[in-house]
Formats: C-alpha cells, structure tokens, sequence
C-alpha cells in the first residue's frame, strides 16, 4: 500500500481543535452508534491525500489495519456510506471544512512559498499534458493542439519542489 503523506495528514486530523470544530457542526457524533462524522471526513481527506479520488477506491484500506490505526478509526467507512454521509452536510460543515483544507494547505506548504513585494504566495504552475492515443479504440478522443488524437488533461504542479 501507498501511505505516502498519511502521517503527516493523520496528526493534523487527530488534533482535538480539529475534532472539535467538526463535531459541533456534526449531525452524527461519536458515541451514536454510527460511524461519526468526523471519521468519514478523516477517511475522505486521507483518501484525497493518498491520490484516491473514488468512493470506491476506501474498500482497498477497509481492512488495513496501519490505515485504520493512524487514523484512529474504529471503523473504516464503506463507500456507499461515505457517499451517502456527505451528500448530508451542510453549509455549515462545508465552511468548517473550507477553513480545514486552507489549514492544511498551509501547513504542507510552508516552506514552499515565494515573496513578491511582502506577500507569501504558493506557486501554482498548470498546463495541459496531451496524451496521445491516436492508435487506439478509446472513446472521447479529441484532436489535440499537438495535432493528434488523444486527451489533453490539466496537470498542476504546487509550491517551488513541484508537488
């Protein structure tokens, strides 16, 4: 398994202030009998930290006990729990979840900032990378400006060591 970034991400989201300011905007808290709030946003922003973008692509850690542990979970989430969890939330949570995600963005990159006249900015560098697939049978292929057939999906790359 690929845990690359999972214990930095897993402290910030064990931090109590972390909890906290989900759980009080959390319908389903930890002691419910249900899987809380705060473990399907835990899971979800792990799974993005891990390159995992699908629903389905939790039922690969479900049963992983190194996941599990780091993110100190009780219980893994299923996919259609997950998707099912958040399609639930609110304003509310998506405000606090906002101000986490700047939080975090902040942290990773501190040290991978530049300085234009007295302001810290993190570098954001994107640009279509075309794929060819001129010799095969995909569908949706479109020509590119490189002049071939193929995909030409937007690649970003983050602060001064590219991430």
């Amino acid at each position: 398994m690929n845990y690359v970034g999972l214990p930095f991400i897993s402290n910030f989201l064990n931090d109590s202030k972390v909890f906290s300011r989900i759980n009080i905007v959390s319908k389903i808290k930890k002691n419910s009998g249900q899987i809380p709030d705060y473990d399907i946003v835990k899971t979800c922003i792990a799974l993005i930290r891990l390159g995992k973008t699908n629903f389905d692509d939790v039922e690969q850690y479900r049963k992983d006990k190194y996941f599990k542990k780091a993110l100190k979970l009780k219980t893994v989430p299923s996919s259609p729990t997950i998707r099912q969890r958040l399609e639930t939330y609110g304003q509310a949570m998506c405000s606090v979840l906002r101000k986490i995600s700047l939080e975090i963005v902040k942290a990773y990159f501190v040290n991978e900032t530049i300085e234009v006249n007295g302001v810290k900015y993190i570098v954001i560098e994107s640009d279509v990378t075309p794929f060819d697939n001129s010799y095969t049978k995909k569908e949706g292929l479109a020509r590119t400006y490189k002049n071939f057939f193929g995909y030409a999906p937007m690649m970003s790359y983050v602060g001064v060591m590219g991430f």
